[in-house]
């Protein structure tokens, strides 16, 4: 199997379970792969058979640990190359996320691990207000809170995409007239400033 067809489906697995907030089955994923059931059906169950997924006896596709690792890599990267292009080279959200898609297979750790750094400052060295904020958009740079909510279920999916949960860890790195770089699971991310105002937080537990 192709490995970016196999990284495909690992991330198509993990993105169905933040959205749905339970395991998919090969028809769901199939849907958001757009790819036919069947060809889907024979590569998830070669990925099976390689341990990183388990179907059970009713067809829903169970990450291993493996697997949830190999999705969370690829989910990174992705995060990373999309905020490269939109943020530092100004592209357009549609067209920077189509390019991270395609280099997303290809790039290295270390060149991931560059840019991720070149993006955003380093959290330890920005200084805290000291207070929490209750909508993202209104929260200070170097502040850390937890997301409570997202306002707007439309956008849900794609803030679950980037890691953006409810319970999930956010740190402020920067904001900026039209866009708040933050830092999620490791990872810096730039969300539009109309975006930050539906996600509501509160300190973290």
């Amino acid at each position: 199997m192709d490995p970016a067809e196999r990284e495909d489906l690992l991330l198509a697995v993990s993105r169905l379970e933040s959205r749905n907030g339970r395991s998919p089955d090969a028809a769901e994923i199939a849907g958001l792969v757009e790819r036919d059931l069947p060809e889907v059906q024979d590569a998830l169950g070669e990925i099976a058979a390689s341990g990183e997924l388990v179907i059970d006896a009713g067809g829903l596709v169970h990450l291993t640990t493996s697997g949830a690792a190999a999705a969370q890599a690829v989910m990174k990267k992705h995060k990373v190359l999309e905020t490269f292009f939109e943020e530092m080279l100004g592209m357009d959200r549609s067209t920077a996320h189509k390019q991270a898609c395609t280099l997303e297979h290809h790039a290295s750790e270390e060149t991931i691990s560059r840019l991720n750094s070149f993006i955003g400052s380093d959290p330890s060295s920005l200084n805290s207000q000291g207070s929490v904020c209750h909508i993202l958009a209104e929260c200070h740079e170097g502040e850390r809170v937890c997301i409570e909510a997202v306002k707007e279920g439309r956008r849900a999916e794609r803030l679950a995409d980037l890691g953006l949960i409810p319970g999930e860890e956010v740190i402020i790195l920067r904001r900026m007239a039209k866009t708040v770089l933050i830092q999620v699971k490791g990872c810096n991310i730039a969300i539009s400033a109309d975006i930050a105002r539906l996600i509501l937080v509160g300190a973290c537990r």
